[in-house]
């Protein structure tokens, strides 16, 4: 007994900053003001806020994940008694119990080992958390946490990656689509599986139904929907020279180093023109007006300047 007292002592503590400065992906702007590329490591991350996420989005994820999150305190003491019967019934482990907040503690804090002890801490900080935010707090949190494959963290990088779009544009069928990749994304992720996107999708859409967050016309309307997605996996470029200089140049001013500023989340706005730019590098790209060597085999170069 001692040992065990002992040992909860040394169970990990809230940490709030965890959740608070997660890395994000560095945004560029054009001289337009529109978004033309994405700068990130590992992480690919765009926060947004939950006001700006759509209701039915919002309804999705909740219907897929934890359809009593506005109910419980942290912990849904109805649904593990009702996994526990389930996996009784089942003779194996067949179903999960953990909110949706405690699904944002193990995302942020904890190993994601299956014991006794890991989810007894996970119970815990997820009640402790549940004090220190509201319930929309900690819905958004999780939104901008949660993995969905093809290195996109958050529901806003996702719909970047899949949709070529911000979450904010989300259709219900979209939404639908993104809260059900979320069990497996290597299953679930539309570029890998679509059939098994689709299906899964439907089934969130039937949840919805199921929670009152949407009807059957809806659903029918919804599940009818064809996949519309980004044509790459990838929407946002992260190269580019004049993006590349740009990077460099803030980096200079905020004196920061290239990692640093790839996960922080700010925002640089340029000059650029992005109709001239694209234009201007089709041109280098030419392989009949810039060979790649000349004759003589020096590696050719070539600068592009634009007078207005």
């Amino acid at each position: 007994m001692i040992s065990y007292i002992a040992g909860i002592e040394n169970w990990q503590k809230l940490d709030i900053s965890v959740l608070e400065n997660m890395d994000q992906t560095l945004l560029v702007y054009d001289g337009e003001g529109t978004l033309c590329a994405g700068v990130h490591g590992i992480i690919n991350r765009i926060d947004i806020p939950l006001e700006k996420v759509p209701d039915h989005v919002r309804k999705a994820f909740i219907s897929a994940e934890d359809a009593r999150f506005y109910e419980h305190g942290g912990v849904d003491i109805r649904r593990i008694f009702g996994a526990l019967w389930a996996d009784v019934r089942s003779g194996r482990i067949k179903e999960g119990a953990s909110t949706i907040t405690q699904q944002l503690i193990k995302l942020t804090h904890l190993s994601p080992e299956k014991t006794i002890s890991r989810k007894l801490q996970e119970a815990l900080l997820a009640l402790k958390l549940e004090k220190m935010y509201t319930k929309d707090e900690i819905l958004e949190m999780y939104l901008n946490c949660v993995y969905f494959g093809h290195g996109a963290y958050g529901v806003e990088a996702a719909s970047m990656v899949y949709f070529g779009k911000s979450a904010s544009e989300l259709t219900l069928d979209e939404g639908a689509m993104l809260a059900g990749v979320l069990k497996s994304p290597s299953n679930y992720a539309p570029h890998i599986d679509p059939e098994a996107a689709v299906n899964r999708r439907n089934l969130v859409l039937s949840l919805m139904v199921r929670y009152g967050h949407i009807t059957a016309a809806e659903e029918e309307e919804a599940a009818k929907k064809p996949l519309a997605l980004a044509p790459e996996a990838e929407t946002l470029p992260s190269q580019g020279y004049f993006v590349n200089y740009a990077v460099e140049e803030a980096c200079g001013i905020l004196n920061m180093d290239r990692d640093e500023i790839m996960t922080s989340g700010f925002r640089i706005y340029t000059t650029m023109d992005s109709r001239i730019q694209r234009l201007a590098e089709e041109a280098a790209s030419d392989g009949s007006l810039f060979p790649e060597n000349a004759a003589d085999g020096t590696k050719v170069q070539g600068a592009i300047v634009v007078l207005d």
